[in-house]
């Protein structure tokens, strides 16, 4: 009796532990982050149109600047090099950024899409990652192959993710 009671109890505590946010950031390095959309950048990160759904967490309130923690990566897509903004509010703050493969997937028909031809599935194993305490950061993705990433911040306790596209196939 005393062993259901302890299955039952933990259970619980699993099932209660983990929220909606936890279990999207929470990949074991074999999970690959499913995206559904992402915002479409101007080298400024100005933002010029969604394509897809994005299923994004830029900021603690919304996805927008008036979020009081808040982040971006532009241009996106990218080709060789890929800008990240930081807003919070204490700028000496650290913050941990990194980025992991992730695959595309259309909302409305589940059809999974992958860019280029080469891309190695990683999982949740971070490609590219760096500590910093700036608000404005610049990566080299030119080493990473063409394909759909998602960015992670981690702040305070906060984590925010957005997803990029990494591609050749544009004039930048």
């Amino acid at each position: 009796m005393n062993n259901l009671k302890i299955l039952i109890i933990s259970i619980l505590l699993l099932t209660l532990g983990c929220s909606k946010d936890d279990s999207d950031v929470s990949l074991s390095e074999f999970e690959i982050p499913i995206i559904t959309g992402y915002e479409l950048r101007t080298i400024q990160g100005q933002k010029i149109s969604n394509y897809g759904i994005p299923n994004i967490k830029l900021g603690n309130e919304s996805n927008n600047y008036d979020s009081e923690y808040f982040f971006i990566s532009y241009p996106n897509p990218c080709k060789n090099r890929c800008s990240v903004y930081i807003k919070s509010p204490d700028t000496n703050t650290t913050k941990y950024v990194w980025i992991v493969q992730a695959q595309y997937r259309d909302y409305n028909s589940n059809i999974s899409t992958e860019l280029g031809s080469n891309i190695m599935h990683v999982g949740g194993v971070p490609l590219i990652e760096t500590e910093t305490t700036y608000e404005n950061i610049s990566f080299d993705v030119s080493s990473l192959s063409e394909g759909y990433y998602r960015i992670y911040l981690k702040i305070d306790d906060l984590i925010l993710y957005d997803n990029l596209v990494i591609t050749n196939n544009i004039n930048l």
